[in-house]
């Protein structure tokens, strides 16, 4: 049984989590149930994400989920918080904007601050941050929403990751607004938040659609990706494609 908590500076409880797994003696995990912090009860996979960045000098950068209970607030809020290698808070900044955010994945700017990645769940669209480890001010902003099913599409980032040079990378999928089919997008942004391209797939019969699953930057520069192909209206032959792409 693992148990993660974190505190606001004014003792305020927030993401609470706690998972039971059972591993074998190679580290394969054979069973994993998620359960509710306050009552104990099995919750599904609605667990809170925290995310973590040490710094260069020591100190650990986190992302969490902030529910304030005590206010009844039910949407979530971002809070970002540094802390020293002996964990006494440096600094706490919670984002009042934008609500329904959860943050997915997190990368080093080539400067050493943090990157989060989160889905604006209101917009349906990339909400993409470098916040900077001095004070918790955010350096910059960019969002992102693709419109390849007209301007109702829902835009869904999976994964984030960041070359040599700074600039970021973020795949994911978008889908029609009630719609269950998908198509994989990569946008790129630059050190500063600025778009540099942006590119959406339409798979070829006889795969209609894709779901993306993770995208890195291999040791030469190309941009390796993972995604499904999936036939429509079909569970079978499902294959996991990896692509590589060399940027011009």
């Amino acid at each position: 049984m693992s148990q993660f908590d974190t505190s606001l500076s004014d003792g305020t409880l927030i993401n609470h989590k706690i998972v039971e797994s059972i591993l074998n003696e190679n580290a394969e995990v054979l069973y994993q149930k998620y359960f509710d912090y306050e009552t104990n009860n099995p919750a599904g996979n609605n667990d809170m994400n925290n995310l973590i960045l040490h710094a260069t000098n020591g100190n650990i950068f986190s992302a969490n989920i902030f529910l304030n209970l005590k206010d009844f607030v039910i949407s979530p809020k971002v809070l970002f918080q540094l802390h020293d290698k002996n964990h006494k808070l440096i600094w706490e900044k919670i984002m009042e904007e934008p609500i329904n955010t959860i943050p997915l994945k997190i990368s080093r700017a080539i400067n050493g601050n943090p990157v989060v990645m989160n889905p604006r769940e209101l917009q349906r669209r990339l909400w993409l941050t470098e916040v900077n480890l001095k004070d918790g001010s955010i350096r910059w902003e960019y969002n992102y929403s693709n419109f390849r099913f007209g301007p109702f599409s829902n835009t869904l980032p999976i994964s984030l990751c960041t070359d040599r040079e700074g600039s970021h990378y973020v795949t994911g999928d978008v889908t029609p607004k009630f719609g269950v089919q998908s198509n994989t997008f990569i946008v790129k942004v630059d050190k500063d938040g600025k778009k540099m391209w942006d590119f959406d797939f339409a798979e070829q019969s006889p795969y209609k659609f894709s779901k993306s699953q993770h995208i890195l930057i291999n040791n030469v520069g190309n941009i390796v990706l993972f995604r499904y192909k999936m036939q429509e209206l079909s569970d079978y032959d499902v294959p996991l494609v990896i692509t590589t792409y060399e940027e011009l």
